[in-house]
């Protein structure tokens, strides 16, 4: 048994740098099938692992070496891959209680205990196997996260401490504005009167829907759109002014998204943003890169480093003061601020 754990892992290593192509595909395909065959010659052994008094125990055993083996050609299978990988990783997901119980389980298995040992190599093993899956199939099963998920969770992150912030930033917002990444609508209630219209672009389903309440609850006309900030569905010249609010660090090309803001904004109009960005503390900056990768995961696309004066610096705006500060409270590689405004040429 000890060979069969040792050869999943280099099976499992041969897909380590595998995105959406054939080499990762049967590299998981044939730890899933080497799964399923386990479960089948091995069955007695798992079934020890379960609770004591498991409701058909020997049937769910074999059940999950039948799905496995089935997830396994699915895989191999360019048409059946995307459905595929979708369903593995949620499959993977369920037994992982299992796998972290059987840790403590004591069995006998492969000639020794598992104990601990079992912990540290086979839940770690499950989790690098549910990242290559969503690697090897080019899967959007994790838009459960970023579409549902992290907009339930965005107010009790972005909304407390920030009101200050938001209000001085829309402050001078007048006329038809356009808000990009407007989310679950936090800066909605702090419009000046001024405002006549608000059209509203963000490309996540789950904040437009969070937002409906606050729109509802506004005096003020709201056009709300999905849509991308880096093709903007709005006419040459048609908006007054523009907001960004924490919004930049996560569009994947920040430069097309300024360059479509002057496109749409009216010779004369002013773009506000407030956004986090780059430390000027070398070592503050070094664990912003080094976070990246999570902070992205976890946030919806978020990047932490994002140098926002060079940014505006080639945007063909006239960029006036840009505020820079930390927020007091937020972790230092989120915390590190810019606020100002930048003018289209009249």
């Amino acid at each position: 048994m000890l060979v069969i754990l040792l050869f999943s892992i280099f099976i499992l290593a041969l897909g380590a740098g595998a995105s959406l192509n054939l080499a990762g595909r049967l590299s998981m395909s044939a730890v899933f099938l080497l799964a399923g065959v386990t479960h089948f010659t091995a069955a007695d052994k798992f079934i020890e692992m379960l609770p004591v008094g498991w409701y058909h125990a020997d049937r769910l055993i074999y059940l999950t070496g039948v799905l496995e083996i089935f997830g396994g050609i699915g895989l191999l299978l360019p048409r059946f891959a995307p459905i595929t990988g979708n369903f593995l990783i949620a499959f993977l997901i369920c037994v992982l209680p299992a796998n972290i119980y059987a840790s403590y389980a004591q069995v006998e298995f492969g000639g020794g205990e598992l104990g601990l040992w079992y912990l540290l190599y086979r839940v770690p093993l499950q989790l690098l196997m549910m990242s290559w899956v969503y690697l090897a199939t080019g899967q959007t099963w994790f838009r459960l996260w970023g579409d549902v998920l992290f907009p339930m969770g965005y107010d009790y992150f972005m909304a407390s401490g920030k009101e200050e912030y938001r209000k001085a930033v829309t402050a001078d917002l007048k006329g038809r504005v356009l808000e990009i990444g407007f989310g679950t609508g936090l800066n909605l209630p702090f419009y000046p009167e001024q405002v006549t219209k608000l059209i509203t672009v963000d490309p996540n389903p789950g904040m437009n829907a969070q937002a409906k309440k606050r729109i509802e609850a506004s005096s003020i006309t709201v056009d709300a759109r999905s849509g991308s900030a880096e093709k903007l569905p709005l006419e040459d010249n048609s908006i007054d002014c523009a907001l960004t609010s924490w919004v930049l660090c996560s569009i994947p090309s920040p430069e097309k998204a300024v360059a479509e803001i002057r496109r749409v904004l009216k010779p004369g109009g002013t773009f506000y943003f407030i956004e986090h960005g780059i430390s000027p503390d070398p070592d503050i900056n070094k664990w912003q890169k080094r976070l990246n990768p999570i902070q992205a995961n976890i946030a919806d696309g978020c990047r932490l480093d994002l140098d926002v004066k060079d940014l505006l610096k080639n945007s063909g705006l006239n960029v006036g003061e840009i505020k820079e500060f930390i927020i007091p409270d937020d972790p230092g590689t989120h915390s590190y601020t810019y606020q100002g405004s930048a003018q289209k040429p009249a």
